[in-house]
C-alpha cells in the first residue's frame, strides 16, 4: 500500500473522497471541507513561518501547554519539534 501526503487547497475537497474509511474520526462533510479549504485562516501558521524564512530567520518558536492537544497537533502537523517540558516549546527550522 502506498501513502500520499498532500497539502490541500481550494478545490481539492474531492481528494478526501479517496481517503480510506478509517482516516478520519467521522464521515467527511464535503460542503464543510470545501468551505474550510477556501478559508485561508487555516494556513496562518504556515504563512508566519514563511514570513520568517523570507526575513532571513533561521528558527521560530511557539509555546503551548501540554493539555492543549489541538495546538500540539497543529504545530506538529506543520513541522514543529516538540520539547520535553510540561510547557511545550515547539521549534521550527526555517533555514534547513
Amino acid at each position: 500500500m502506498s501513502i500520499e501526503v498532500r497539502v490541500l487547497g481550494p478545490g481539492d475537497e474531492q481528494v478526501l473522497q479517496r481517503a480510506a474509511p478509517d482516516v478520519f474520526d467521522h464521515p467527511v462533510d464535503f460542503r464543510l471541507a470545501a468551505e474550510f479549504l477556501r478559508d485561508g485562516r487555516h494556513q496562518v501558521i504556515r504563512a508566519l513561518l514563511e514570513a520568517g524564512r523570507t526575513a532571513g530567520c533561521r528558527e521560530a518558536w511557539v509555546l503551548t501547554e501540554r493539555t492543549n492537544v489541538a495546538a500540539m497537533r497543529l504545530y506538529t502537523s506543520v513541522g514543529g519539534t516538540e520539547g520535553p517540558d510540561e510547557c511545550v516549546l515547539y521549534s521550527f527550522v526555517l533555514d534547513p
